[in-house]
């Protein structure tokens, strides 16, 4: 390099060392080289890898498409699913929904019938709703009448305003005779159609019965309108459990109608029991404490019915309860409360009647038809009543109270005579109170040997001589003092106690006649009354037997006499008993007649040998001609029957003539004697025959 300085050229130079650079650009080549050597390496691997890349691409796009058309399967497939779970849901809520109401109608037939509400109606609501019918009803078969009728209706069709229809025509005809269910298709093309305008809209209709055993009690049948119904089976099955379910409340309501019955109506008559007639008066005397209502009740005691169940047994008596109730109804008519309350018993009341004269007319005229004759087969018989009347609430403020009052009223009635009616008296409280204690004390007046004998004469009129005797019983309370038989033998009959006072009479009166024959007296006979209730026992007759060999009389010594109140036709059992003693050889008389049941008619079907007239009809003799051609007559008769006549109750001379003149065979009265102690009697004996 020259420079130029002030005409001067100066020549200049600079010497550098490059070894150093040359060696870092060998290095930078050799790492240049290596590395184009590396990208080169790299560029062949990425290229292979981008091959394997793109063919890994397509495989997953082959893969994208495969997933893609799974998905879409798997889609369609979760459609189907969900369409099935949605199925699934819905019957699973069908069936809860059956299964709850199903349970809500077993719980509901568990209640009482009367609960409230009718699970009938329930029962068709539910059956329709489930299988989506549109109308039904449920039936109830009249078995008396022999129809259904519908008093279960749902939908647009009325069934409950249609008539009741004949069990054995259409469909129900159908029902009854196949004894099963009856499903008909299309309605507008069954040959039994029934000719209805309501029913012209019905196609199918499936008809269940209600059945309580083999025997058809209704049915079920539900209606589908205008387009016939496919009935899969299950829906069928189900109708079949809801009518067993409508068939086991009707099993209930008719064992709740039977257990009602029994528990306030008598089974026998039908009337109202002692349950229900307490139910009536609580209710009565709560509304005579709040609004002043009173009324008459009264209390009435078939008189005799126990002799009748006895003699011919419960049959007859039940059919003689059954005519007196139908006789106690008609008499007051539909007003009235009616009730049986016990055996005999009856109880009417009628609200609102507190007339004592009313109430008396009411009683006259139910006696009057009590009284009239009752026929049972071929047997007729005669029952009287008596009755006792109290008004409320005068005579009692409670049930108890007002019963217990009525039943005083009618035991005077029947202290009374029977067939009468008396009406409660304060007074009577105190004869009740005897009454009780006279029964305690008569129960204990055999072990105290309070009873004895007295014996009335029977005098023959051909030669006025004693022919023999007849026993009355007598009574001397230690509490009392002397009780008239009239008043205490009721009371032994009715205390049950009358059997053994019987038994004693019979063999304290074979003593007297075995003293009288050891007294030289061989030809008398001694008379016993024999109560109904001695000669219903099935032995009696053997009683009768060893009581003779006990006392060691023979049997002709020794005369029964029975009264007609326990020769009640047909009286089979009576003359068989009747018979068998008098084969024995002992007299039967047949005491007090023209009272009680018997007739002329049958007299000569009785093994008696003695007819006693009651002294009724002879107290008129003198006064009455046509009631001494009445005794004419008896007497006449009986003699044409080869019985002997006795006339009792015989007080004056003149009636003697009387008797004499129309031929009677002997007499007792107080003409000749009173009863007497056996002394007295034997007394009258040696005075007689001296």
């Amino acid at each position: 390099m020259s420079l130029r300085i002030q005409d001067e050229i100066f020549l200049t130079g600079v010497g550098l060392d490059i070894t150093e650079r040359k060696e870092m650009e060998n290095e930078l080549k050799l790492h240049r080289e290596r590395l184009e050597d590396l990208v080169e390496r790299r560029t062949s691997e990425l290229f292979a890898a981008n091959q394997e890349l793109s063919a890994l691409n397509e495989e997953m796009t082959a893969m994208n498409e495969e997933l893609s058309a799974i998905n879409e399967d798997l889609s369609a497939a979760n459609e189907l699913l969900g369409n099935e779970v949605r199925l699934r849901q819905e019957k699973e809520e069908q069936l809860l929904l059956r299964e709850k109401q199903y349970r809500a109608a077993t719980r509901l037939l568990t209640q009482p019938v009367d609960a409230g509400g009718d699970p009938l109606d329930m029962i068709l609501q539910d059956a329709l709703q489930l299988l989506n019918a549109p109308a039904g009803y449920i039936g109830i078969f009249d078995e008396k009448r022999r129809v259904i009728e519908r008093p279960y209706s749902q939908g647009p069709i009325h069934f409950d305003a249609m008539e009741p229809q004949r069990a054995d025509t259409g469909m129900m005809g159908q029902v009854f005779r196949e004894n099963r269910s009856v499903q008909v298709t299309d309605y507008r093309r069954y040959a039994e159609r029934i000719s209805d305008p309501r029913l012209e809209r019905s196609t199918t209709i499936i008809m269940v019965p209600l059945l309580l055993g083999r025997q058809i009690r209704g049915l079920l049948a539900v209606h589908w309108l205008d387009e016939v119904h496919p009935l899969p089976s299950e829906d069928i099955e189900m109708l079949q459990q809801y009518s067993h379910l409508a068939s086991v409340f009707l099993e209930r309501r008719e064992a709740q109608r039977q257990i009602r019955q029994l528990a306030f109506f008598d089974c026998l008559t039908g009337m109202g029991n002692r349950t229900s007639l307490n139910s009536w008066l609580e209710e009565e005397l709560a509304q005579a404490r709040q609004r002043g209502k009173s009324g008459v009740l009264f209390y009435l005691d078939l008189d005799e019915l126990k002799v009748v169940n006895d003699t011919f047994g419960h049959s007859v008596g039940d059919a003689l309860i059954c005519s007196a109730g139908r006789r106690i109804q008609e008499s007051f008519g539909e007003g009235a409360f009616c009730a049986r309350i016990g055996g005999d018993e009856f109880v009417v009341a009628l609200s609102g009647e507190t007339d004592r004269g009313k109430a008396a007319e009411y009683a006259d005229k139910l006696l009057a038809a009590l009284d009239r004759g009752y026929e049972t087969g071929n047997d007729r018989f005669h029952i009287s009543a008596s009755i006792g009347i109290v008004l409320y609430p005068e005579h009692g403020s409670t049930p108890d109270e007002v019963l217990k009052n009525a039943d005083i009223a009618m035991y005077a009635a029947k202290a009374s005579g029977r067939n009468c009616w008396r009406i409660y008296d304060p007074s009577l409280q105190q004869d009740a109170y005897e009454i009780m204690m006279l029964t305690n004390s008569l129960r204990r007046a055999l072990e105290h040997q309070e009873f004895s004998l007295h014996f009335q004469p029977k005098i023959r009129l051909s030669d006025r001589r004693i022919e023999g005797f007849e026993a009355l019983l007598r009574w001397n309370s230690v509490e009392f003092g002397p009780v008239p038989p009239g008043r205490f033998i009721p009371l032994a009959e009715k205390a049950g106690i009358i059997p053994a006072i019987g038994e004693w009479v019979l063999r304290e009166a074979c003593g007297f006649a075995r003293r009288l024959s050891e007294a030289g007296w061989h030809d008398l006979r001694v008379a016993v009354n024999l109560s109904p209730r001695q000669l219903i026992a099935v032995n009696f007759p053997d009683i009768v037997g060893e009581i003779l060999a006990e006392t060691g009389i023979e049997p002709n010594r020794l005369g029964i006499e029975v009264t007609e109140n326990i020769l009640i036709e047909p009286m089979e059992d009576s003359i068989r008993k009747l018979a068998d003693l008098r084969e024995l050889g002992v007299e039967v008389a047949l005491d007090d007649f023209g009272t009680g049941y018997s007739s002329l008619t049958y007299l000569r079907r009785l093994p008696v040998s003695i007819l006693k007239i009651d002294k009724s009809f002879i107290d008129g003799i003198l006064d009455d001609s046509a009631q001494a051609q009445y005794v004419g007559f008896i007497i006449d008769l009986a003699h044409a029957l080869n019985l002997q006549v006795v006339a009792e109750g015989v007080e004056d001379a003149a009636q003697i003539d009387k008797l004499r003149e129309l031929d009677c065979d002997a007499v007792q009265g107080f003409v000749f004697s009173r009863p007497l102690p056996e002394p007295a009697a034997i007394g009258l004996l040696r005075d007689w025959t001296e």
